[in-house]
């Protein structure tokens, strides 16, 4: 794992990259923690609103990731990862104050942190591996 972390993984490794074009350009990612206990819960409205916000049929919204994962005995984390075209499909998503994140309330409830703002993150190249 440390090699790959430096980039100096094996010479016969094949990936394909993709550069600009055929890229969702703006990733939007945002964190929130749950208890354990709530956690299917909250995954659960999480992933309404995902269905939802896709059934607007936004343009330049390409996908939603919902990622999750376990903190300590009592704690779960959800890092819901959006993936758009450009900032202006960002706007359309999330209205004028395109920063702050948005949740349901139901989730917001089940919550015990979770970040004010989402992050925004411009793709510059995929790396995938040719068996996909």
């Amino acid at each position: 794992m440390e090699d790959l972390i430096r980039g100096s993984g094996p010479p016969d490794t094949a990936t394909h990259c993709t550069h600009g074009r055929g890229l969702a350009v703006i990733l939007r990612i945002w964190r929130g923690r749950t208890s354990r206990a709530d956690a299917q819960e909250c995954q659960q409205c999480l992933e309404a609103q995902a269905a939802g916000v896709m059934a607007r049929g936004i343009a330049g919204l390409r996908a939603i990731d919902i990622t999750r994962r376990d903190i300590g005995d009592d704690e779960v984390e959800f890092c819901p990862i959006i993936r758009f075209d450009d900032r202006a499909a960002v706007r359309a998503f999330a209205g004028a104050d395109h920063d702050a994140a948005v949740l349901p309330p139901a989730a917001l409830r089940l919550l015990r942190s979770c970040d004010a703002e989402s992050q925004h993150y411009e793709l510059v190249a995929h790396h995938e591996h040719p068996d996909g």
